[in-house]
């Protein structure tokens, strides 16, 4: 899945405008822990718990961008990237756009 930025970032590929991330492996649940937690409110729609410091680990392992860069883009962006890798993660486990609302 690929998310455009709102201002592109330098990365040792030069400067990149978007990022993709891939299908994370188990290493990035054991070396970062759980990203978020999902619970579902009395309407039953979908609630994030999102733990940033994993969640930045994810993102660099799924994009093979460091954590040093992903410092550096915007929060707008950061966000962006973590709903994008629950999707892709949730993907992987079979389920359909989890975070539609």
């Amino acid at each position: 899945m690929k998310v455009t930025l709102s201002t592109p970032i330098t990365t040792h590929k030069g400067l990149q405008s978007e990022i993709e991330l891939k299908e994370p492996t188990c290493e990035s649940f054991l070396k970062h822990a759980e990203p978020f937690k999902l619970s579902f409110d009395k309407d039953d729609k979908p609630v994030y718990d999102f733990n940033s410091k994993s969640c930045a680990g994810f993102i660099s392992d799924m994009s093979g961008i460091d954590e040093l860069l992903l410092k550096r883009i915007s929060a707008r962006d950061f966000i962006a990237l973590r709903f994008a890798m629950v999707n892709v993660i949730f993907a992987g486990a079979g389920s359909e756009n989890p975070i539609a609302t």
